[in-house]
């Protein structure tokens, strides 16, 4: 009864603004707390990709997020084709650059909620999808929200290979507000919408069937 009476406080308008603020409070000490916990460095998560890629010998490196390119140029030494998508026009013009040299990298240009539907239909096998096309500051993009990571994962699970990896970087920030679903309400979408199997490891959310 109590819960349900500041529940229902929360909602009047005078007394929302404390709910945003609270709810924003708790997820920048989340945050701090995570990141002290569980960061990885660049080179650990290139290391972290290459590791699934060896694990599953899977062909096919799907990102979204391109930044750099630096992992892109990585897991092309790994597999046989490699897609990568960036939303900012000036980080998509350095990474194409520095793909020059590399003959199994498509770079495209755009949204990635947009761009995924066309790299999903030359995808015929099984895949490993690094998902990091959501804004989480410094040079990085951001589009028409925080994170497409709902749709992205909406698409993949749709795709008639039913046994990719998927991995989601900077775990820590989902948490539930600024546009991101919580870790729990980000594993209720994957148990409803797909059979495979969710956990973390340090700040990397892993998507897999139960399987592998």
């Amino acid at each position: 009864m109590q819960y349900r009476s500041m529940t229902r406080l929360a909602q009047v308008p005078p007394f929302s603004w404390l709910s945003d603020l609270a709810k924003s409070w708790l997820a920048f000490r989340h945050y701090v707390e995570a990141y002290s916990l569980t960061l990885r460095t660049e080179r650990e998560k290139r290391d972290y990709l290459a590791y699934w890629q060896k694990s599953t010998g899977y062909r096919v490196f799907v990102e979204t997020g391109t930044c750099e390119g630096r992992s892109t140029r990585h897991m092309a030494a790994l597999c046989a084709q490699c897609f990568t998508v960036e939303l900012d026009p000036a980080l998509h013009a350095r990474a194409v650059e520095s793909f020059a040299n590399v003959h199994n990298i498509t770079a495209l240009l755009g949204d990635s909620a947009t761009c995924l539907p066309s790299i999903l239909a030359q995808v015929h096998e099984p895949a490993i999808f690094w998902l990091d096309a959501h804004d989480s500051g410094g040079v990085t993009a951001r589009g028409t929200e925080d994170t497409p990571i709902a749709k992205e994962l909406a698409m993949v699970f749709a795709h008639p290979v039913k046994n990719h990896v998927v991995l989601i970087d900077d775990a820590r920030t989902f948490c539930g507000v600024f546009g991101y679903p919580s870790i729990k309400k980000l594993q209720q979408f994957v148990n409803k919408n797909s059979a495979y199997a969710i956990h973390i490891s340090n700040d990397i959310i892993v998507i897999h069937p139960w399987d592998i």
